[in-house]
């Protein structure tokens, strides 16, 4: 019975830290684009991509199709070595700028997407840059909305809306509802200055702010951390400079893992730049979901030698389960994705596990990455 005191304990305050942060996005007001926005802003657009042959079209495409003025923003694509036809998909489009990765002047060994972004904006011209992953499509309407919470705010830097493509398999359903908790807490925490988080494949910031924090400077021998860690480095020059870009006209779409061992070296990753992150309000959090979870696991594998306890056990997975619907139900209308929400009680005990065995995994392991092994 210690056990489950205990774990009792841990979700009290993990359901007390989810109201916290359900009520930060209740106060985050959506934007609405509005027609008669005129952008003032050159924008550059800037991609890392290696090995998107399948992917990197689209999202060529629907770059092209923005409905904004031709004049007011440029694509540029850095080909990361790529082994496909991503370089020949790439220089068929007149409209895109083509940068290989072997052109930078300061190569590193670890560190492929932040050399490759750092390489982007030494041919920028744009006084605005937005990043985007080479396998995202979005709506004619995103670069408009992006540019307008710029422009009518004081940010330096934006975290942009990004959700899964909706599917009916149960696994990307489950990749879904876990991304949708990561974008709520992202506007959370940002919402209330209590850190900093986002997603590179959404993200917007001033050229200069990027030069007066040196870039990746000092950070550029993590192997991952373009996104969140910059985002800091922004933070610490320019408190109160970050903002979510709460509008459904700006969401960025992206594919799901097709498979468990692809999902999985995506999330060790994503897991593994946390042990590098400066932003310690961040890391607190991140530590305190991890011993919940730890707790709950433990809890339900206590099974094997006390059953008496199952049925305490779920109560608190139904109490977890409550809690959560509670926070991520909101956020799914938002995403247009409603449907997904019976699937959180179900899917409570993988989701215990995954957040435990990926957060280990993520602080001692390698991972393959675009055909390379990286620490």
């Amino acid at each position: 019975m210690t056990l489950i005191i205990i774990t009792s304990a841990f979700l009290f305050a993990y359901s007390l830290l989810m109201l916290y942060y359900k009520i930060q996005w209740d106060v985050a007001e959506e934007v609405k684009l509005e027609k008669k926005f005129k952008p003032h802003f050159f924008t550059s657009i800037i991609v890392a991509a290696r090995n998107e042959e399948e992917n990197i079209e689209g999202l060529i495409k629907s770059l092209i199709e923005q409905d904004y003025p031709k004049n007011k923003f440029e694509i540029i694509i850095i080909d990361d070595h790529s082994e496909d036809r991503t370089a020949e998909i790439i220089k068929s489009f007149s409209q895109v700028k083509y940068v290989h990765a072997s052109e930078s002047d300061n190569p590193t060994s670890n560190s492929f997407k932040k050399q490759a972004i750092d390489l982007g904006l030494k041919h920028a011209k744009g006084d605005v840059i937005i990043t985007t992953d080479a396998d995202c499509v979005m709506c004619e309407r995103w670069l408009r909305a992006m540019l307008q919470s710029y422009e009518q705010g004081d940010k330096k830097m934006l975290a942009g809306p990004v959700a899964f493509t909706k599917s009916k398999n149960w696994f990307q359903i489950f990749q879904g509802l876990d991304f949708m908790s990561m974008q709520g807490i992202t506007v959370a925490v940002l919402e209330s200055n209590k850190g900093a988080m986002c997603n590179g494949a959404n993200l917007l910031y001033e050229q200069r702010a990027f030069k007066e924090v040196n870039g990746f400077e000092g950070i550029d021998k993590k192997a991952s951390g373009d996104d969140m860690m910059l985002m800091h480095k922004i933070e610490q020059e320019y408190p109160g400079s970050l903002a979510y870009v709460k509008c459904r006209d700006a969401i960025v779409l992206t594919n799901g893992m097709p498979s468990l061992p692809t999902f999985l070296q995506q999330r060790i990753r994503w897991a593994s730049k946390n042990k590098s992150l400066n932003d310690s309000k961040i890391k607190w959090v991140l530590a305190f979901v991890f011993l919940v979870n730890l707790t709950l696991l433990i809890t339900l594998l206590s099974i094997a030698v006390q059953p008496a306890l199952w049925f305490y056990i779920v109560i608190l997975l139904i109490i977890k389960g409550i809690v959560e619907y509670f926070f991520v139900k909101d956020i799914a209308l938002f995403f247009d994705r409603k449907e997904y929400l019976p699937y959180l009680f179900i899917l409570q005990p993988l989701h215990i596990f995954y957040m435990v065995f990926v957060a280990i995994l993520g602080l001692f392991s390698f991972y393959n990455w675009k055909g390379r092994r990286v620490q």
